[in-house]
């Protein structure tokens, strides 16, 4: 205990410090278990090895960094305070980031141990089903706290600007509950971020699986890359983008709701607040939910597509050959009559079979343009995957980290 205490130790070894003062330093260079737990103004915890680093800083600012390249060991964090700055670094062997053509193919290059959410048909195979959910489940334990891991991050932070980053392989569950959070992962692992505060931007990059769950004001959420993700977003501002092929489900509660998923397969999407726009671009099946005044639906590509809408001033744009199902009811007034109720819905209704008419004429003439007289505009209808009919359809990201998985398995 002191106005100032720093403490540092080369060498490897178990690493235990207690701080308390205005200032406190603690640094570990070397392998092996280190515990640091401060109180102060200004808290600095920094360690570069492998090995597992536990911290707990109270103060008014926090800054807790772990350079494991090795990979082995886990970077466990608890920091309250003003400004909070937590960094894990570790390896990014194998990294890869998954874009995939826009060619009807579903490509699901994450691996067993991964995995977050369960993979298969819930409907035609569910026991398949649930038992991949257990494994999804058991994997994750082991990722986020298994000793023999890749090395994972578990962070909470609390104060009023929160920073936590993880770069590179290996599980991450990171909390921020503070006025700002912003929440980073770049690498492969199960990847699960909670902002709560006035303003959060999460951010997943990697093929992995991915929970990402943001409550504020404004709500900025991106994930880019390959594996099945799920995004939650309540405030009066939020966006939600979703850049990479596979499933997908969001849910958007507030005003001023924006959701863009660019990719092919499933993909759900529920907005509840006035002035929603979802936009889709991709093949397989797309599912959007809008509840309020002045819903826009638009999206481009093969497959089924489900909108339904509540409120007034609905439009809905779809530019591509596929099916099409709208259920869109406007109503004036509480006093309306059922009838008149009725009146309006099954006018809706032939509005949008009469609409998907012409956007099947419109995409058969732009596929033509695009794509030359000889294009394929009688592709696959409703549903989110296919077999690619030559080898070089994979892309060489899928190939690369598919070595040890059989292909077969995710392509119907």
């Amino acid at each position: 205990g002191g106005t100032a205490n720093i403490f540092t130790k080369v060498g490897n070894g178990i690493t235990l410090a207690a701080m308390v003062g205005s200032a406190n330093i603690f640094t570990h260079i070397g392998n092996g278990f280190s515990v640091a737990f401060a109180i102060g103004q200004a808290n600095i915890v920094t360690k570069i090895g492998s090995g597992d680093l536990i911290t707990a800083a109270i103060g008014q600012a926090n800054i807790v960094t772990h350079v494991n390249l090795e990979g082995s060991g886990n970077t466990m964090s608890l920091v309250v305070g003003r400004a909070n700055i937590i960094t894990r670094v570790s390896s990014l062997e194998d990294y890869t980031v998954t874009i995939s053509p826009l060619d009807s193919v579903v490509s699901d290059p994450v691996l067993e141990r991964h995995r977050l959410f369960p993979r298969g048909d819930v409907f035609s195979a569910p026991q398949k089903f649930l038992t991949s959910g257990v494994d999804a489940l058991k994997a994750t334990g082991a990722a986020l706290l298994g000793k023999n891991n890749q090395g994972s991050m578990v962070t909470l932070a609390i104060g009023q600007a929160n920073i936590i980053t993880h770069i590179g392989n290996g599980a991450m569950l990171g909390v921020g509950i503070g006025d700002a959070n912003i929440i980073s992962k770049v690498g492969l692992g199960q990847t699960i971020q909670a902002g709560i505060g006035k303003f959060n931007i999460l951010t997943s990059v990697g093929d992995n699986d991915s929970l990402q769950i943001a409550i504020g004001k404004g709500n900025l959420i991106t994930k880019v890359g390959s594996g099945h993700s799920a995004m939650i977003a309540i405030g009066k501002a939020n966006i939600t983008t979703k850049v990479g092929d596979g499933f997908h489900a969001g849910l958007s509660i507030g005003k001023l709701n924006v959701n863009t998923n660019i990719g092919d397969g499933i993909a759900i999407n529920v907005l509840i607040g006035k002035y929603n726009l979802n936009t889709r671009v991709g093949h397989g099946v797309n599912v959007a939910v809008m509840k309020g005044d002045y819903n826009i639906n638009v999206r481009y590509g093969d497959g089924m597509n489900v909108a339904l809408a509540a409120g007034k001033g609905n439009i809905t744009v779809k530019i591509g050959d596929g099916d099409f199902y709208g259920a869109m009811l406007e109503v004036g007034t509480n006093k309306q009559s059922v009838t008149a109720k009725m009146k309006a819905l099954m006018q809706g209704m032939l509005s949008n079979l009469k609409e998907t008419a012409k956007s099947i004429l419109v995409s058969q003439t732009i596929g033509k343009v695009i794509n030359g007289d000889e294009a394929d505009i009688t592709k696959l209808r409703g549903t989110s995957h296919s077999t690619p009919k030559k080898p070089e359809d994979y892309t060489k990201n899928v190939d690369t980290v598919n070595k040890e998985v059989d292909r077969s398995k995710y392509q119907q």
